[in-house]
C-alpha cells in the first residue's frame, strides 16, 4: 500500500473548503430539521392538552346536567308536579360538540370514535324515552323512573369517557374525581333495586291471575 500516497490525498481533502462547506451545509440543514421537528411536537402536544381539556369540560357539564334528572322524580315537594301527574323539573341533559374549535386529528383515533359514539348514544337515549312518554299514561311514573334511570347510566358513562380522554393524552386527572360519579353509581343502583322488586311483583301478580282463572272445560 502506497501510504505516502494515501496521506497526501488524506491532507488533500481536509484541506477542501468544498468539502467544509457541504458538511456546514448538511449539519445546518438537520439541525433546522431537528428544530422544526421539536416545534411541531410541542405544538402538537398542546392541541391535544387544549383538546382534551374542551371536551372534558363539555363532558363535565353534561355529567352535572345527567346527575339532577337522575334525582328528579317528576314530584315538588314530594306531590306530583302537575294535574296528579309526575313531569321533569330538569331540562334534558343534551351533549354536542358543536363549535368546539379543537384540533381533532391531534386526538388518539379511539378516542375521538368512542367520543362521537356516545353523542349518538346521547341521541338515542332521548329518542328511546320521547316513545316511553309518547306510549305512558298518566301519571307518567313509568317515563320518569325511566329517564331517571337513563340518565344515571349516560352520567357514569360520561364520566368514564373523561377519564379515559385524559389519560389517552396524560393528562392529570381532575382534582376532585368521583363525587358526581359515587352519587350517580349509588342512585342507578338503588333504582335497579327498585325495578327487580317491581318486576318480581307483577310476575306474582300474573301467577296469581293465571292460578285464579278457571280451567277450560274439555
Amino acid at each position: 500500500m502506497d501510504w505516502d500516497g494515501a496521506r497526501r490525498f488524506f491532507t488533500a481533502v481536509m484541506g477542501s473548503s468544498a468539502l467544509w462547506g457541504f458538511l456546514g451545509v448538511l449539519t445546518g440543514g438537520a439541525l433546522t430539521w431537528w428544530q422544526a421537528s421539536r416545534t411541531r411536537e410541542a405544538e402538537q402536544h398542546q392541541d391535544r392538552q387544549y383538546a382534551a381539556a374542551a371536551l372534558s369540560a363539555r363532558l363535565q357539564r353534561f355529567v352535572l346536567a345527567c346527575a339532577d334528572a337522575a334525582f328528579d322524580d317528576g314530584t315538588v315537594y314530594g306531590r306530583p308536579a302537575s294535574e296528579d301527574s309526575y313531569s321533569p323539573q330538569t331540562p334534558t341533559p343534551e351533549l354536542t360538540y358543536a363549535g368546539i374549535d379543537i384540533q381533532w386529528r391531534s386526538l388518539p383515533a379511539a378516542v375521538v370514535d368512542d367520543a362521537f359514539r356516545f353523542e349518538i348514544r346521547v341521541s338515542d337515549v332521548a329518542t328511546t324515552l320521547h316513545g316511553i312518554n309518547e306510549y305512558d299514561t298518566p301519571p307518567y311514573d313509568l317515563y320518569m323512573f325511566e329517564r331517571r334511570k337513563l340518565y344515571a347510566t349516560l352520567g357514569i358513562e360520561a364520566e368514564e369517557l373523561d377519564a379515559q380522554i385524559r389519560a389517552a393524552v396524560k393528562m392529570p386527572g381532575r382534582k376532585s374525581p368521583g363525587s358526581t360519579w359515587s352519587r350517580l353509581k349509588a342512585e342507578l343502583h338503588s333504582l335497579e333495586l327498585k325495578e327487580q322488586k317491581r318486576n318480581s311483583s307483577l310476575d306474582i301478580n300474573l301467577q296469581q291471575e293465571a292460578g285464579s282463572r278457571p280451567s277450560a272445560t274439555p
